[in-house]
């Protein structure tokens, strides 16, 4: 049976990354209405914890370069409370944040300058 072990605050805090206390419960519930007969592939409990960080998981092409500067994968993060087992959860998927629009690529224009008339 999946646990919560960390306490979020209140209030939202100011770090980028650190969930809300609405968003750590809406984890807890995916994790139980999603996964109640999760074990641990390590030692085998069956005690997680949401932790109270997001992490983001950089899209790589499959040249292994990054695929955009500020494209990447929101995801929270369940943790074995035994072993330290970690698992990554598309935070997107499971509804915990919204999906924010893909801003267009930035394409750099040369300036253009006019020449300074001659007299």
């Amino acid at each position: 049976m999946a646990e919560q072990t960390n306490q979020p605050s209140s209030q939202p805090s100011p770090l980028k990354g650190v969930m809300t206390v609405d968003q750590h419960r809406k984890a807890i519930m995916w994790m139980f209405q999603n996964s109640p007969n999760l074990k641990c592939e390590v030692c085998a409990t069956d005690k997680f914890s949401v932790v109270d960080d997001f992490i983001s998981l950089p899209i790589v092409t499959q040249d292994g370069i990054l695929a955009q500067v500020n494209y990447f994968i929101p995801c929270f993060i369940l943790m074995c409370v035994k072993c330290g087992n970690t698992k990554f959860i598309n935070a997107i998927q499971a509804g915990i944040i919204e999906k924010a629009p893909i801003p267009p690529p930035t394409t750099s224009s040369p300036a253009t300058s006019t020449p300074a008339a001659e007299k």
